[in-house]
């Protein structure tokens, strides 16, 4: 994470002002993602865009933009289909070495299957992050905390946190009752489809005192429910906080005079997901 953070700080050093959205949010989580997984490094070019592609599912409405969700989806596939031929020729140190060997020995994946895990692992590690570390860094500056947490390196895992807590680039999970539920009064009978709130559960007085408010300090604020819960929490939630507090102590590093350099870009039509496509940035000390 150090290594592929680095090297895209470096690159954003002779760009100023730069987009934090192409110069790092994209690729980082996608080449850190590949490097565990065993993508080779030249073959990410191939698949950078229809990984965002698939963020479209998010969008409303959904029709417009299909033809290009289901390119990405058989794109992917086809190049996983791939990487798994060429895996089982030459295992190596990877996850898809390891999954492939887990299925020799017990049997529990489909050959389709075991694509379309793999393209999911791709696709649910890439844009919630790419979203997620946007708001991490746009919140500390907008709130000025910035030189707090260049000053106060320790903050930077709080901060990450209560980044989530108050903006989830996720916000809406989808859940089903498998048992009728009763809860304050209103009866859920079995099979009632939900819609989860995480800005509203995330903002819960009585959990998080002043839940408006944006404190790096706040020391409950992991307990935010941005990665789920219970059964249903995320597999990758270590994977994401260690990818963006890593890129954070480097940031608040070696870009201590960070700031805005324009204003956001926002897609239209998100549903699920909320974060900024383009963060014009500058590292550049005020006159």
């Amino acid at each position: 994470m150090r290594a592929v953070a680095s090297g895209l700080i470096d690159r954003m050093a002779d760009r100023n002002p730069f987009d934090l959205v192409a110069d790092f949010t994209h690729l980082y989580p996608l080449e850190v993602l590949c490097a565990l997984m065993g993508v080779p490094e030249e073959d990410i070019g191939r698949f950078s865009g229809w990984t965002v592609d698939l963020g479209l599912l998010a969008r409303f409405p959904l029709t417009p933009h299909l033809a290009r969700i289901d390119a990405a989806i058989l794109g992917l596939r086809t190049y996983f289909r791939e990487l798994v031929e060429l895996r089982r020729r030459q295992p190596d140190e990877d996850f898809v070495s390891t999954l492939i060997a887990a299925q020799t020995e017990t049997g529990p994946l489909t050959e389709d299957e075991l694509h379309g895990a793999l393209l999911n692992l791709l696709f649910a590690g890439h844009d919630t992050t790419r979203y997620q570390f946007g708001w991490v860094v746009q919140l500390l500056l907008e709130h000025g905390e910035w030189e707090r947490v260049c000053t106060e390196p320790d903050l930077v895992p709080g901060a990450v946190e209560e980044a989530m807590r108050l903006e989830p680039a996720l916000h809406i999970m989808l859940r089903k009752a498998v048992d009728a539920v009763e809860y304050h009064g209103l009866t859920l009978p079995a099979g009632t489809l939900l819609a989860v709130n995480i800005y509203a559960t995330n903002r819960d007085p009585a959990m998080f005192p002043d839940p408006h408010r944006f404190d790096v300090t706040r020391a409950n604020a992991h307990r935010h429910l941005g990665f789920g819960h219970g059964g249903h929490l995320c597999l990758g939630h270590a994977l994401a906080r260690a990818e963006m507090a890593e890129a954070l102590a480097l940031f608040v590093r070696w870009l201590p005079d960070l700031r805005q350099a324009g204003d956001p870009d926002y897609p239209e039509g998100l549903s699920s997901m909320s974060g900024a496509e383009r963060i014009p940035l500058t590292n550049r000390p005020q006159r």
